[in-house]
């Protein structure tokens, strides 16, 4: 995205047609993310923004993956379609374009997961695309660990905060 375009974007959320006229050129100018545009017919349709992330260990849940600390992933930190271009495939396209960007980039630097921190109203959309939640291993509260009779064990609990879900798409195993 170059800074001097004049994006004439709208969409659900008041917040992400402002990111992508004011804060998208900073964060591109401060290597913090890069912001993709998906044109239509000379109109914007989308956008999404990609950044380095890491999937802590202690959010990994049944990733399965024991040798490791952080798993490296690639960040979708922003993701919107256009009011007149919504239920339309496109959002699901630009996940799945940076599903395929995120193998391409594993071939040449550690990048395991997609990750996302999907606001609660998107998450079944994530979902739909192959997300799962990342959770996070919590003891059950009246566990008595030291006791060899015990059925309680550690149980998997998403890993939320008040406005959004952690959730990551494994490019490994699909």
């Amino acid at each position: 995205m170059d800074e001097n375009d004049n994006i004439n974007f709208k969409c659900t959320k008041p917040e992400f047609e402002e990111y992508i006229r004011v804060m998208a050129p900073y964060d591109q100018d401060a290597h913090m993310g890069r912001t993709y545009v998906f044109v239509y017919k000379k109109q914007v349709v989308g956008y999404i923004v990609l950044a380095m992330a890491q999937l802590s260990k202690a959010k990994q849940g049944d990733l399965g993956i024991d040798t490791y600390g952080d798993i490296p992933a690639l960040l979708i930190s922003h993701l919107a379609t256009h009011k007149k271009y919504e239920r339309r495939g496109i959002g699901r396209n630009m996940v799945s374009w940076a599903i395929r960007y995120a193998k391409t980039v594993s071939k040449r630097i550690g990048c395991r997961v997609v990750l996302v921190k999907a606001e609660k109203d998107v998450t079944e959309f994530y979902e739909k695309s192959g997300f799962v939640y990342a959770t996070t291993k919590t003891e059950n509260e009246n566990a008595e660990y030291s006791s060899a009779e015990s059925t309680d064990s550690p149980t998997d609990k998403p890993v939320r905060t008040d406005d959004e879900t952690v959730m990551y798409f494994d490019i490994k195993e699909h």
